[in-house]
């Protein structure tokens, strides 16, 4: 089985990117197999994804894309998240050596592609409370991309080298605006760039039962999902909680801070995606 790559996108920031990478990781890693561990991968040069996990101090993704070591030299353990790829501030100046290059878009998924077979072993001394017992054991790993916000260098390159891309659309007011200008980019790098690149579907977030307007967006993306035939999904809407904040503070395990009946109700379209995500669907038909 191939490698499945899964950008996670909006535009619009705090519409809880790094939340549903977060979340995903925590519910794939339980449910992958040894060999198709979850790897997280920070985009973002802000990189709270790599800060909430504990590896600030460790090299970023950056320097392995301006060819500086290989990605399993990279790999950090992410506990029962399987393994990170961190980001770093140094993000900004590769994207800036990293677009004068023709290719520098594609530089991403060449790496991403090439690498698994290749990563060696971990350190001894090196936890490893994960799914795998080292980077040599990955084969098809699944990889979740955490995006910053915009359509700058890092979104395209992750749009470039995904198989499909997630849209976190929080339930606010002009929600939708930034979904327009991110399915006119998706239009144009599956032109140019990645022909099958396909959404998977939207995930409503922060949604609130007594806001007028939340129901507002939630019909907006119901009436585009029914416009793709059922080839974009409409996950369930994730509710506004403060577990949420909270995990976005001390990285904490979900299922360690809740309780399962409570669970059920704020996971419930983050286990629809991780179902989704398990099957593997064929990148082909991109819609």
């Amino acid at each position: 089985m191939a490698s499945t790559t899964i950008a996670i996108v909006n535009p619009k920031g705090g519409v809880g990117k790094t939340t549903t990478v977060l979340c995903l990781a925590e519910l794939l890693a339980a449910r992958s197999p040894v060999e198709s561990p979850v790897v997280m991968v920070d985009l973002d040069p802000q990189a709270h994804l790599t800060a909430l996990l504990g590896a600030t101090d460790s090299p970023s993704i950056a320097t392995t894309l301006q060819g500086q070591g290989a990605i399993g030299d990279r790999l950090v353990a992410a506990g029962d998240r399987g393994w990170l790829l961190p980001g770093g501030l140094d993000l900004e100046s590769a994207a800036v050596a990293l677009a004068r290059s023709p290719e520098g878009l594609l530089r991403l998924r060449q790496a991403l592609a090439q690498s698994w077979p290749l990563l060696g072993k971990l350190d001894e001394q090196q936890p490893k409370p994960f799914l795998a017992t080292s980077p040599a054991q990955i084969q098809s790993p699944l990889v979740l991309l955490d995006c910053p916000p915009g359509l700058g260098f890092w979104t395209l390159s992750a749009l470039a080298a995904a198989d499909g891309l997630l849209i976190p659309v929080q339930c606010q007011p002009l929600a939708l605006r930034s979904l327009l200008a991110l399915m006119e980019t998706v239009a144009s790098v599956r032109s140019q760039l990645n022909p099958n690149l396909r959404v998977v579907g939207v995930l409503p977030t922060m949604s609130e039962r007594r806001a007028p307007w939340c129901d507002q967006v939630l019909a907006g993306l119901q009436d585009w999902a029914l416009a793709s035939r059922g080839a974009i999904a409409l996950f369930p809407p994730i509710p506004r909680s403060a577990c949420f904040p909270k995990l976005t503070v001390d990285g904490k395990l979900l299922r360690s801070g809740l309780a399962r009946q409570r669970r059920s109700v704020v996971l419930q379209g983050y286990e629809a995606i991780a179902a989704v995500l398990v099957d593997r669907p064929s990148p082909t038909n991109p819609t």
